[in-house]
């Protein structure tokens, strides 16, 4: 009963990603043009080891994505990609950053680059997406299902099996599935 409590604060204290502008969907603000002129250094780093890893997939990218950090201030909204005209553009929530380990912070990145350089949307194959289980208490039933066993587009340690799970990732699921998130990142990827 602990461990249900645990996850239960956890669950609604967790992080979450939005992807704006993206086909309309998902929009939490509009932006007309790049805040940020390239790449922020506290982020190039990621944005090459996530281009080298891509190129190591036969993957390359004609266009560029801007990234840099602000506070977001929209509810648990931990990192944005904008979908612009004419541009894409990443914000990461500096809050959020400054706390943060190594590994999550690698982890947020390549999340978002995988959202503005791949196309990804919060997905985990060929046109399954997560759904939120615990969305409202007519899905009560699946809640508690889903402490049973695992559900589909999870492992069997509960673990989601993308790093495009819509909410940040847990540092034992990161430390235990590292690669396969790496590697599962550039599947379905449709370069920008």
């Amino acid at each position: 009963m602990r461990n249900l409590l645990f996850f239960l604060i956890t669950f609604f204290i967790i992080s979450s990603c939005q992807t704006a502008g993206k086909r309309g969907k998902d929009e939490i603000k509009k932006k007309r043009a790049p805040e940020y002129n390239g790449v922020e250094l506290e982020f190039q780093q990621y944005v090459n080891k996530f281009k080298e890893l891509a190129k190591q997939n036969g993957i390359t990218f004609k266009k560029e994505v801007s990234m840099g950090q602000k506070d977001i201030g929209v509810g648990r909204v931990i990192g944005l990609c904008y979908y612009g005209r004419g541009f894409r553009e990443i914000d990461i929530d500096k809050t959020f950053w400054k706390i943060s380990d190594p590994e999550t912070k690698e982890i947020l990145a390549f999340h978002e680059l995988a959202h503005c350089y791949c196309n990804r949307d919060h997905d985990w194959d060929h046109k399954k997406s997560y759904e939120n289980p615990f969305s409202g208490l007519k899905h009560m039933a699946v809640m508690f299902d889903f402490f049973k066993k695992p559900q589909e587009g999870f492992y069997n340690d509960f673990c989601p099996i993308s790093i495009m799970f819509p909410t940040m990732l847990e540092r034992r699921c990161i430390q235990d599935h590292y690669d396969e998130y790496v590697k599962e990142m550039f599947q379905r990827c449709e370069p920008y």
